[in-house]
């Protein structure tokens, strides 16, 4: 699936098995089996993905919580995390 649109939002896609352990979270793909880990930051951002949000979004959430970081490092690794979930099948355009 390619990159929506930076104003597009983007949804977690119901129906994944997720365990958190300690600060990170392992999905599972119940037709698959398939396991995806995800750190401490991908698991805040996959939280905040039940609800639907576009990548500027995250990233300003990202930046509201390390306001050290550079913008422009956070928009592109918001932007690698979402083509990585969407890309998965993890993830994708809210309807």
């Amino acid at each position: 699936m390619s990159m929506p649109g930076p104003d597009v939002p983007v949804r977690r896609r119901a129906g994944l098995s997720a365990t958190p352990v300690e600060t990170d979270v392992f999905l599972v793909v119940p037709e698959t089996e398939e396991i995806f880990h995800l750190n401490s930051l991908g698991r805040a951002l996959w939280e905040l993905l039940a609800e639907p949000m576009t990548a500027g979004e995250l990233a300003a959430a990202v930046a509201e919580a390390f306001p050290d970081e550079p913008r422009e490092r956070i928009a592109a690794d918001v932007a690698a995390f979402l083509k990585a979930l969407l890309a998965r099948g993890l993830a994708g355009p809210a309807d």
